[in-house]
């Protein structure tokens, strides 16, 4: 019986494989050429566009961190950038894969500006939770009033430190007291790293995360060259900016070096008067004797 199974079974898989080979194909009919697209290059501001590029080298940024250590901000190319119309000069780095910036803040003594422009934004803050006292923001407004309180003592400080700098410079010391602003400067002030020359550290007020952040920054280089170069070009930098804002002894230098110049040219001018006068007198002593002689020989024609 199984083999009559068998053989009853095996002419109706044929037929079936038969009619499944024998199955006409699908075609699918339709036009499948991508049409052309125009790709319009599109312009990206970086917000440099109005700036000039003082000094830039590529370089690795670090951060103190808050567990005491060191830890890597970024690496990239450092650009101090120049403003076309307000000259002021600013230290700007970006990661140079994903372009976020990770240091942005001006390269001079103004941090007690940026200080007073956080307190007035904190202020304004505080005002806008006074108006809408309700119970679940009575723990964000103790967190603000901390942050302000923390803000007032940064400001007092600087504050502190500006006007003892103002009082150094002010009054006459003896020599041996060797003080001056940029020793009492706490802001924006190289430091060189103990462990390596190609390193240099500042502590800053920076905006590079959309809030005004004190942060003790040590940038890297690979050469020593390099951060010998950039040493000068920072200070330079914070010598403009003071200048520009009236801030430190760069600006009193400034209008010192000023002061010269015009005497200089005012000396200039006198001597140049004092030559023109001189010329136009021996002129005028050689058309006299021309005329005396011309007389004494008429005198002795006669």
């Amino acid at each position: 019986m199984a083999d009559k199974e068998t053989e009853t079974q095996a002419p109706a898989q044929t037929a079936e494989d038969d009619e499944v080979a024998n199955l006409e194909q699908e075609v699918t009919e339709g036009n499948w050429t991508r049409p052309e697209v125009e790709v319009h290059e599109v312009k990206v501001e970086t917000g440099e566009e109005s700036e000039d590029t003082f000094w830039k080298c590529r370089s690795k940024l670090y951060r103190w961190a808050a567990g005491g250590e060191w830890k890597e901000r970024g690496l990239g190319e450092a650009k101090l950038l120049q403003h076309k119309e307000t000259k002021k000069i600013r230290f700007l780095l970006r990661q140079e894969k994903t372009l976020k910036i990770v240091a942005n803040h001006y390269g001079e003594k103004l941090q007690l500006l940026l200080l007073l422009l956080q307190l007035l934004l904190q202020l304004q803050l505080l005002s806008q939770l006074l108006l809408l006292l309700q119970l679940q923001l009575l723990l964000q407004l103790l967190l603000h009033l901390l942050l302000l309180l923390l803000l007032l003592l940064q400001l007092l400080a600087a504050f502190a430190a500006a006007l003892f700098a103002f009082f150094l410079s002010t009054f006459a010391f003896p020599a041996s007291v060797e003080l001056s602003m940029v020793a009492t400067d706490v802001y924006c002030k190289l430091t060189p790293n103990v462990s390596s020359e190609k390193i240099w550290v500042w502590t800053v007020m920076d905006f590079a995360e959309g809030e005004l952040k004190n942060e003790q920054f040590a940038l890297k280089f690979g050469q020593v060259e390099q951060a010998k170069e950039f040493k000068e070009k920072f200070e330079e930098a914070a010598a403009i900016n003071s200048k520009l804002f009236g801030i430190g002894d760069s600006a009193k230098e400034g209008e010192k070096t000023e002061e010269k110049e015009a005497e200089k040219s005012s000396e200039s001018k006198d001597e140049e008067t004092k030559k023109e006068t001189e010329a136009a007198a021996a002129k005028t002593e050689a058309a006299a004797e021309v005329a005396k002689d011309k007389a004494e020989s008429k005198t002795e024609n006669a």
